[in-house]
């Protein structure tokens, strides 16, 4: 019995409903992603993680150092400019005790000018002095002496030009007889006299002064009250030491002006990166010493007066203080537009008998700022080795997929029975070989 050639062989329909059902469950399953993608994409994945814990790391611990560091500097420039303060008003506690006592042996001497030299000699070799002078108390007599800063225009209780080469205004007040003059003296660093003026109209008497007063009061070496000098429109101080014979009689008074002009100098001069500023304030935070000095000082009509650090209309100034005053201590932290601060309070040494206050306020982001960039850079170059690598793994990763893929595809024939060709497969990878 003879069979038609279109008989199929057992099996074979059900072969093929087999293969029809793989391939319709592995279109329902979608191609998915490759072997190739999933290796880099997870590096990736990874590698970002790794630069961004790092960097985060990184930048969270130098950040910490860095305004350490910061604290750190801003104390010792405080330390510093504390110590300038004291380095200008020392000297001139000595010099006036020195000079009280020198009057002290020889009142006659004192009286009639002799050591107007001495006095010069002081001047010259302590720039910070505005003037020093003698007052006594038996008649009111007074003594000063003046330096004249090369250039200046105006000099003297006339306000007139001082004579070319003036470098001393020497002032004497005599009240012989009930009168009263008030004779000034220009002359060479040599003593040669260049021209002289009087004015009678400032009827000036220091026993009527209030440091004075507190002077006979204690008998001891006093600091005055901040006031501004009219000749060199700055604020300024005084030291005063009686003058006391040897049988416990008061003779007078021995006293000298400084200026802060120097402190306010010192303060210009120092690195406090572009936003920083520092500044000296008195108990009732009136400017004694700052980097533009003229903006420490007001014309109020024919008066000149102090500002203080709230009226300089500098935000940063204003809340430090704000800050400072909220909760006293050494360094504050504080926020001034939107952005921090850091301020350093520090002050003079009580022998002073003065609360003033040294204030240095630094930005934050001046001293954190180069941290940053630097952490920026720090994630290029992350971003770049990562993309280098990216494209190294992708090589790589391609030795391992390709032959997976191949196989992939004679897996597919084989479910299909097509048989016709030998299965070649060459990979580096031994498991895929054995596969």
């Amino acid at each position: 019995m003879t069979t038609s050639d279109s008989t199929e062989l057992p099996g074979a329909t059900g072969g093929a409903a087999n293969v029809a059902e793989v391939e319709r469950r592995r279109r329902r399953r979608g191609r998915g992603l490759t072997l190739q993608f999933n290796i880099v994409s997870a590096f990736a994945v990874l590698l970002t993680v790794i630069i961004v814990t790092l960097v985060a790391f990184a930048y969270h611990k130098n950040e910490g150092s860095v305004l350490d560091l910061v604290e750190r500097f801003v104390g010792r420039t405080a330390v510093s400019g504390i110590n300038s303060a004291v380095a200008m008003l020392d000297p001139v506690a000595a010099h006036v005790q020195a000079t009280a006592e020198l009057a002290a042996t020889d009142e006659a001497r004192a009286r009639d000018g002799s050591l107007f030299p001495y006095l010069m000699s002081l001047l010259d070799s302590t720039p910070q002095l505005q003037s020093i002078y003698l007052a006594f108390e038996a008649d009111g007599r007074f003594l000063q002496a003046f330096p004249i800063p090369p250039g200046t225009e105006r000099f003297g209780a006339n306000d007139n030009p001082p004579p070319k080469g003036a470098e001393f205004a020497l002032r004497v007040i005599d009240r012989k007889g009930g009168g009263y003059s008030d004779v000034w003296t220009y002359v060479t660093r040599d003593g040669a006299v260049l021209g002289s003026e009087t004015s009678n109209t400032l009827n000036y008497d220091a026993r009527d002064r209030s440091w004075y007063k507190d002077m006979v009061a204690r008998r001891d070496l006093i600091w005055t009250d901040l006031v501004v000098y009219t000749s060199t429109r700055q604020p300024g101080i005084a030291a005063a030491h009686p003058i006391i014979a040897r049988d416990g009689r008061l003779i007078g008074a021995v006293a000298a002006n400084v200026t802060t002009k120097q402190m306010s100098d010192f303060l210009a001069g120092l690195d406090l990166g572009p936003s920083g500023v520092g500044l000296i304030v008195d108990e009732r935070e009136q400017i004694i010493a700052y980097p533009d000095a003229p903006r420490a000082i007001r014309l109020d009509g024919l008066k000149l007066s102090l500002v203080k650090a709230d009226e300089l209309n500098e935000s940063k100034i204003s809340a430090a203080f704000a800050a400072y005053r909220a909760k006293p201590a050494r360094l504050v932290h504080f926020e001034s537009n939107g952005r921090s601060y850091l301020g350093a309070f520090s002050g003079l040494p009580e022998k002073f008998g003065k609360k003033w206050l040294l204030a240095i306020i630094v930005l934050e982001h001046d001293f954190v700022g180069v941290m940053k960039e630097n952490s920026r850079a720090i994630v290029l170059v992350g971003v770049g080795l990562m993309a280098m690598g990216m494209i190294a793994l992708g090589v790589l990763s391609s030795w391992i997929s390709r032959p997976l893929a191949r196989l992939a595809v004679e897996i597919q024939k084989i479910q299909k029975f097509d048989l016709a060709n030998p299965i070649v497969l060459n990979a580096r990878v031994v498991e895929v070989s054995e596969l």
